[in-house]
């Protein structure tokens, strides 16, 4: 399906390919792209790329088409031996960033107050969970996140919250929370040598055996399995590059 996925330094996602996937990939820094995210118009100039923003528009063929051509071109200049090319490839990222920003507001135009405000509270709900699962990264929070508890920080009712969680997601607000634990969970096992028991003791679960059942019951595989099998398959791609 033709669509744009934004996403950021920081930001918990989880992906799972179920079909090959084709398209384009554009990574940038701020400083090359001539943005600054700390500056007070950061967010009119850029709302995709900001915290609690929708991570994917649809695209119509049309569009679909318009932007291809853009990344060709960005692409072509990028392997071409021009002196100026960087130049060129910053012009043509604005002028994407900006085609990017009017489809964005193009499409918020058409939303009622009522599911701007929504989107809004669905916007402080991502940052909340984010920002928590970040305080317990450093240690510096003592309580799992949980519905209520996000709710009581946003100063709303935890069913209000649960029904625009699940207007907006689809998922329930605890199975968002969830699936936000699970990823957090993931990251531990792939990027550092903790021991499950460890990795248990950050996330805040009070015992080892709740945290694997969880883990379990989430994604089908023990954590100590989950870790096991993405090593082996890290080895097998590694091996693989090293022979092409």
């Amino acid at each position: 399906m033709n669509s744009l996925y934004f996403s950021y330094p920081g930001k918990l996602e989880s992906w799972q390919r179920v079909e090959l996937i084709y398209g384009f990939l554009c990574c940038f820094t701020p400083e090359f792209a001539g943005i600054d995210p700390m500056h007070s118009s950061f967010k009119d100039e850029f709302p995709f790329l900001t915290a609690g923003a929708h991570s994917i528009i649809r695209l119509t063929d049309d569009e679909a088409d318009t932007f291809s051509k853009t990344a060709e071109t960005l692409l072509t200049e990028m392997n071409s031996t021009h002196a100026d090319k960087f130049d060129m490839i910053r012009h043509l990222l604005r002028i994407l960033l900006i085609r990017i920003r009017r489809m964005y507001d193009q499409r918020n135009d058409t939303k009622t107050t009522i599911q701007l405000n929504q989107a809004a509270t669905m916007g402080r709900f991502r940052n909340a969970v984010n920002d928590h699962f970040i305080a317990m990264a450093a240690e510096k929070v003592s309580q799992k996140p949980s519905v209520s508890l996000i709710a009581d920080m946003l100063n709303i009712n935890a069913s209000y919250l649960n029904s625009i969680v699940k207007q907006n997601s689809g998922l329930t607000a605890s199975h968002f929370i969830q699936e936000k634990m699970v990823l957090e969970a993931k990251s531990y096992l792939m990027h550092t040598n903790l021991q499950v028991a460890e990795i248990s003791y950050r996330l805040l679960f009070t015992d080892v055996p709740y945290f694997t059942r969880f883990f379990k019951n989430m994604t089908g595989s023990t954590p100590s399995s989950f870790r096991l099998n993405f090593l082996k398959k890290f080895d097998h791609d590694f091996s693989k590059a090293g022979n092409l």
